[in-house]
Parts: structure tokens; C-alpha cells; sequence
């Protein structure tokens, strides 16, 4: 019973421990991601400003 408690919680702790590595992996790879994401909804915001500018919207 000893060995199989053992067994299971470093099984947890692996698995714990990938998914926290994982986490950090993808957070860190997003920042240039949100930084591309940011930038094409300014110029999406700026496409729609003209469009209302030129259709006389207030």
C-alpha cells in the first residue's frame, strides 16, 4: 500500500510539474503572439474610423 501512495504522488508531482513547464512555455511564446494580435485590432479600429469618417458617422 506504501509503495502504490508513493508511486501515485510522484505521479502527481511529475504531472504537476509538466504542466506548470508547460504554462510557462506558452506563456512566454504568447507575448510575441499578443503583441501581432494588439496590432492587428489597432488597424482593424483605424479601417473602421475611416470607413465611419467617410459615411459621416459622429
Amino acid at each position: 500500500m506504501q509503495a502504490s501512495r508513493k508511486s501515485f504522488t510522484s505521479a502527481v508531482s511529475l504531472t504537476v510539474a509538466g504542466l506548470v513547464m508547460a504554462t510557462l512555455i506558452v506563456g512566454l511564446s504568447a507575448c510575441n503572439t499578443t503583441k501581432g494580435v494588439g496590432e492587428d485590432i489597432e488597424k482593424a479600429g483605424a479601417g473602421l474610423q475611416r470607413s465611419a469618417d467617410r459615411n459621416g458617422a459622429d
